[in-house]
């Protein structure tokens, strides 16, 4: 289980992504080509079920929107999602107790993102918790003081120079967590 909290004081939100799929999987698919679910995304490799659903639960004191985007139309699926759209059907207001099941699809055709509502208001109040369950096959190890990811010696050999946000900046991520 993951746990995201959104603070309203810090403009905490979750910006348009996909979990486990990237353009060049939806160019691959309109070419007939499989998923290769064992890529390395965001330095790390997924360790979620590749095809399983995704269960998010969300309580707090302040409603959140979760939008979900897509390209303007068939012709366009290869367009960056900056150029995705939405529609009022695609959007979700998270509220105390709201829970959906996201479908594996949706990652593939869709991208997602969250923000509080009305977010340009001077009101700085409010958090919302998701609680998120996914289906893992694999067991990630992180740091407890830093959240980070802790990297094997088999991810060591692939990344090679590539340093983590926290051994680049340990005073900025030690003043944030204490």
């Amino acid at each position: 289980m993951q746990l995201v909290q959104y603070v309203k004081v810090f403009r905490s939100y979750m910006g348009k992504h996909r979990d486990n799929t990237t353009q060049l999987d939806v160019k691959g698919m309109t070419e007939g080509k499989e998923i290769d679910f064992k890529k390395i995304l965001c330095g790390i490799p997924s360790s979620q079920v590749p095809g399983s659903n995704v269960i998010v639960y969300t309580t707090g004191n302040r409603p959140m929107e979760m939008k979900f985007s897509y390209p303007a139309s068939q012709d366009k699926v290869l367009c960056e999602r900056k150029y995705f759209v939405t529609n009022i059907r695609y959007q979700l207001q998270c509220r105390n107790g709201w829970a959906t099941v996201l479908d594996p699809i949706d990652d593939i055709t869709m991208c997602h993102e969250v923000a509080f509502e009305n977010d340009d208001d001077n009101d700085i109040e409010g958090y919302r918790l998701a609680w998120i369950v996914r289906w893992v096959n694999g067991k990630q190890d992180y740091f407890v003081d830093t959240s980070g990811l802790r990297r094997t010696a088999r991810m060591m050999e692939v990344y090679g120079d590539d340093i983590r946000v926290d051994d680049a900046y340990p005073d900025r991520v030690r003043d944030i967590l204490s």
